[in-house]
């Protein structure tokens, strides 16, 4: 499976979790076949959710995280986690989210997922918390 394919099912398994209220390891213990990466993708959101939505929040000033649509919201973690957990960069990262918003999101989440993810790169560049470009994350 492509990386944009495992993204894809990885923000079924984020936006679902998110619908039902539940955890996002529950999601993926009911999927009959995961992708590695949807796999990687999911879990480590699961297990730094805290973190990522702190780190969201703070970039979204003029929007409140539950005012943000499923979707956008759930790609944007994904973004989040790319750029924060990964050796993926801050610009292929945004890429794919935008492309993934462009698909499933409304008319202007391209736009409102590069700004936020823009802002969480920009931010973790200041922090020093990107990790080396040559690590693969997909083991």
């Amino acid at each position: 499976m492509k990386r944009r394919d495992a993204r894809r099912q990885a923000l079924n398994f984020v936006y679902e979790s998110d619908l039902r209220g539940r955890s996002i390891l529950e999601t993926l213990v009911e999927a009959e076949e995961a992708d590695p990466y949807a796999r990687d993708i999911a879990e480590g959101i699961d297990a730094h959710d805290s973190e990522l939505d702190s780190l969201i929040a703070e970039q979204s000033a003029h929007w409140d995280m539950d005012r943000m649509s499923l979707v956008d919201r759930s790609i944007i973690r994904i973004g989040a986690w790319e750029i924060v957990f990964t050796g993926l960069s801050a610009a292929i990262a945004i890429d794919e989210a935008v492309e993934l918003a462009k698909e499933f999101g409304g008319p202007s989440s391209g736009k409102f997922v590069n700004g936020i993810l823009a802002a969480v790169a920009e931010k973790v560049s200041r922090r020093g918390l990107e990790e080396p470009a040559e690590r693969d994350p997909s083991g």
